[in-house]
């Protein structure tokens, strides 16, 4: 499957931080295998963190940053440290996925990254054997500046390299040498001055054995950290000490926190749920000692002393399924336990387990159900378990996998009676005939596993993410795979953004981080043609056992504690403009003019009287230092889930009305003639702006154009070398056309006679033959293929048409005919705005429900004209527009005016943002095709709350 890739506003505003804190050249001469020096070059104190929330593309980040710097300085030689196999292998399959080099390609098109990896085994240390050096070390040290089109980037987990003074990393006893003469790899990756990436910033500590190695032995001239989660550092002793953490210049250079990454919908929201704890599951022990020894528990008086090795069975029967002490606080299914500390025993039980699993299976199909016939393309689901026993899974008669195959085989039965034909029912089916296949699992132990195995592909698919997103397997058959079994092996940087259940089986691993934990679920999800679904709030559902019942207040604490509070009432400070500028995506100069026009600020930016008052109120984004109510809840004292009620005296004002926007579509599709595809390139190649003849200095120029027709054609150019004085992005007439015909399928012969005739025009205008040809560079061609997408979307959206159906559609709202009395809270918005007028023409009873805080809260909050008699928000799947790439679309809200006459006027709004995606562009145009044709419809796209207010008030 391919994953469709796509620059995000904070992703760019990242890279831009790190071009901008990047030292410049120094002038001064390396060695034909180094980087070029940068200025203040192995200086701790100018090295860079990029702190990303979990989830919101650090590894995206890195790889672009790779490129760019590249491109801005010719730095081309790059180490990428990771703390475990699995980031290795996730940071490995996404650097050289297909869809991550095409989507790169498109703005470095003549740069490629040759990525080399290097594991323990690959040193060849038998006796008797010659002592080599593996290959990967040597491509990489061995590269030299002279080719420029190419990155070197050497990929290396720390364990048993790093972390180890004897890794054979630092060993000089090889039989051959390296550049210089070097024997030892680590003294060649030295004199290489490379720039060295670090994954997981908070495993490397500066006083840890690894990251010593790494400035000793490698000494990079750059370390540019990326992570969710930094070092703590203590400074100063006793009780005059303080925690904080560990930045190399105080402070990161591009902050992204919990906060705002929950708040701006850049991650799943979280629901924790845990079963009741009964009576027979509530024998509690406390924690007496945990030293290296014994572990003391204590209840009613009455001490148990546990050693090293032993089961905590010795203790109470609850304590089932052979968790020992490990020592040092720690038991054998990775719980860290210190004085003080409850423990419930029935946890631990293999029935409470089973209650545990229940719950996920039922968690899991609820999303499963609802993800399976969303609108547009559907979106596959998958669960991730944490457990502590392997054998119990792995083996053939393990009590996990025996338990989990039965619950699963009973909900697939049960399921399949709710769906008795349809795909979905023919996705259950093949589940419940391979029940072995719909789950997997990755351990540390399965890298032992032959590559033909079951377990190795089982690992493939854990590790491989893009091979769990899709619905079918290359060979058409169902691709089921959607339970993974580990054992924390993938607790820290590993994730599937289509993660929607983790259930911590079991008591098991850190108290540091519920972050970390909840992290391998929270990344977006892309349905099963590869695109990202943002502008929508997903949800995790992390089951927990009830000695966890505290866990969604310390995710709160510790997301709430990942913001700092910046605002100052005296003066509107940098980093307060900094953060409503992220926010609010507008320049600086909008900004300052607005406030000094709103008698908010002084020339010296400091606040007029009232005027701190007036920005926050305007500008609630400075004090939003708490998690949004609603993004992290729990399901404790829950009775129900969250319904709305609708008004049915307001929906039956409306209800023709209702059955007529509700009525089946059928689209007819319109021929696009090659008159039309070669007018839409013509206007992609005259829109201004499309060719830089700035982003080059040199290119091949073209000799001579020969033989074309409609059929067939030949160009023959000038292939002799040229000198490369330093420029980037040119590229060969032929590497332009070929290029832009592989990523639009505009045929060639249109491409090229197109372009020469425009090429041929700015030298009948007079312009040197030199210049224009220095506008065919991969700057131009990536800007020609953006704008064509474009236009060609625009266009083709208008040929097809909609053929009315004689039957209606079953919608959200309507059922056999009549509208339903209450809705999931979810159908019409994730939160709730407890904080709207109650006002009788609304759909709905309080309370009400949105989306996202800018525009839908801020509609909410405005009380339409008295003209307007029935307004409110349309449910999802409520008003079902078909589009021409499959699925359908609901305008946002409704108002209905009353005319006076026997017919009412409806207005209906969808709301966007100013950057739409393509895919947004698609649902607009679908929307204003069918809905602006009914009569009595008045459909409009606003991007604002103010544009709705003031359309109101026009109408």
């Amino acid at each position: 499957m391919k994953i469709h890739l796509e620059e995000l506003e904070h992703q760019r505003t990242a890279l831009d931080a790190i071009i901008n804190a990047i030292p410049t050249l120094s002038g001064k001469e390396s060695n034909l295998y180094a980087n070029p020096i940068l200025c203040n070059a192995w200086d701790e104190h100018k090295f860079i963190d990029i702190k990303m929330e979990t989830g919101t593309g650090k590894t995206y980040v890195y790889t672009r940053a790779m490129y760019e710097l590249h491109q801005k300085y010719g730095i081309y030689k790059f180490i990428i440290v990771v703390p475990s196999l699995a980031i290795k292998e996730g940071t490995k399959n996404f650097i050289t996925s297909d869809y991550a080099r095409q989507h790169f390609s498109l703005f470095f098109p003549n740069q490629r990254i040759e990525l080399q990896t290097v594991n323990a085994g690959d040193f060849n240390t038998k006796k008797g054997k010659r002592k080599t050096i593996p290959s990967a070390l040597t491509q990489f040290c061995e590269a030299t500046k002279n080719d420029r089109n190419t990155i070197q980037c050497l990929l290396l987990s720390d364990k048993g390299f790093l972390d180890r003074k004897d890794s054979a990393l630092f060993k000089n006893d090889y039989d051959q040498t390296l550049f210089g003469g070097y024997a030892c790899p680590a003294d060649a990756l030295k004199n290489t001055f490379p720039v060295l990436i670090i994954d997981e910033p908070h495993r490397f500590k500066r006083d840890g054995n690894s990251y010593k190695n790494i400035i000793a032995r490698i000494n990079p001239q750059m370390i540019i950290r990326f992570g969710a989660t930094f070092p703590d550092i203590t400074l100063g002793k006793g009780k005059q000490a303080i925690i904080k953490k560990d930045f190399y210049q105080n402070e990161p250079q591009f902050d992204l926190g919990a906060v705002e990454a929950f708040n701006k919908d850049l991650v799943k929201g979280v629901d924790v749920q845990l079963p009741p704890l009964t009576d027979d599951y509530a024998q509690q022990y406390s924690v007496k000692r945990a030293n290296k020894k014994e572990l003391i528990l204590a209840k009613d008086g009455k001490e148990w002393i546990v050693k090293i090795g032993e089961d905590l069975n010795t203790v109470g029967n609850g304590f089932e399924g052979g968790i020992t002490y490990e020592g040092d606080g720690k038991l054998s299914n990775d719980l860290e336990i210190g004085v003080g500390m409850r423990l419930l025993s029935g946890v631990f039980s293999n029935s409470y387990q089973e209650i545990l699993l229940n719950m996920a299976i039922e968690a899991h199909f609820k999303a499963e159900i609802e993800n399976f016939h969303r609108e547009g393309y559907k979106v596959k689901t998958n669960a991730l378990f944490f457990i502590d026993s392997i054998k119990s899974y792995r083996n053939k008669d393990g009590w996990l996998k025996t338990t989990f195959e039965r619950i699963l085989k009973n909900k697939l039965v049960s399921l399949l009676s709710e769906y008795p034909e349809g795909e979905y029912h023919d996705f259950l089916l093949a589940t419940k005939n391979n029940l072995s296949l719909s789950h997997g699992g990755y351990f540390a132990e399965d890298w032992g596993a032959a590559d033909d195995s079951a377990t190795a592909e089982e690992r493939k698919d854990i590790l491989h993410k893009e091979r769990t997103l899709s619905f079918k397997r290359p060979d058409g058959s169902w691709n089921i795979r959607r339970f993974f079994f580990s054992k924390w092996t993938l607790k820290e940087g590993w994730d599937n953004p289509n993660i929607f259940t983790i259930c911590k089986l079991r008591s098991s691993g850190s108290e540091n981080s519920k972050l970390q934990e909840v992290g391998r679920g929270l990344r977006l999800p892309v349905d099963e043609q590869g695109n990202r679904l943002a502008g929508s709030s997903w949800y995790l559902t992390y089951i927990v056992g009830s000695n966890e019942k505290d866990f969604a207040e310390k995710l709160r604490g510790q997301v709430n504690a990942d913001v700092k509070n910046i605002v100052n009432s005296d003066k509107l400070t940098a980093e307060m403009i900094k953060r409503i500028l992220i926010y609010r995506n507008i320049s600086e100069e909008e900004l300052l003019e607005h406030l000094d026009n709103a008698g908010i600020i002084k020339r010296d930016n400091s606040f007029k009287e009232g005027g701190y008052n007036k920005l926050v109120f305007e500008y609630p984004e400075l004090l939003s230092t708490q998690v949004k109510s609603g993004k992290i809840v729990d399901n404790r004292n829950k009775k129900s889930p969250n319904k709305i009620k609708l008004r049915i005296n307001n929906w039956k004002k409306i209800e023709e009305f209702w059955k007529e926007v509700s009525k089946r579509y059928m689209l007819s599709f319109e021929r696009i003639s090659t008159d039309e595809i070669t007018s839409l390139f013509n206007e992609a190649l005259r829109t201004e702006g499309i060719f830089d003849d700035n982003k080059t200095i040199e290119v091949k120029s073209i000799k001579t154009v020969k033989g074309y027709d409609q059929e067939t054609i030949s160009l023959e150019y000038q292939n002799t070398s040229t000198k490369n004085i330093g420029a980037l992005g040119k590229c060969a007439y032929n590497d332009f056309i070929t290029r832009f015909t592989k990523n639009t399928s505009v045929p060639i012969q249109i491409v090229h006679r197109e372009l020469w005739k425009f090429l041929q025009e700015l030298i009948d205008k007079g312009i040197d033959k030199t210049a224009v040809n220095a506008k065919l560079n991969d700057y131009s061609l990536a800007n020609l293929i953006t704008r064509w997408e474009n236009l060609f979307a625009k266009t083709f959206a208008t040929k097809y048409n909609y053929d009315c159906l004689k039957f209606m559609a079953e919608t959200s709202v309507l059922k056999n005919g009549s509208f339903i009395s209450e809705l999931p809270m979810g159908d019409v918005g994730n939160f709730k705005a407890d904080d709207i007028k109650d006002d009788v023409r609304n759909l709905y009873e309080k309370p009400l429900a949105y989306d996202s805080e800018n525009p839908e809260h801020e509609i909410l909050r405005y009380t339409p004209p008295e003209k307007i008699t029935v307004f409110g928000k349309i449910p999802k799947r409520a008003i079902k527009v078909p589009t021409y790439t499959g699925g359908s679309t609901t305008p946002d809200f409704v108002y209905v005016k009353d005319t006076g006459n026997q017919k009412n006027l409806y207005i209906l709004v969808e709301t966007k943002s100013n950057d739409m995606r393509l895919s947004e562009q698609r649902v607009i145009a679908a929307q204003q095709k069918l809905l602006s044709k009914i009569h009595n419809v008045k459909w409009h796209l606003i991007k604002k709350a103010a544009e709705v207010i003031k359309l109101l008030n026009e109408i």
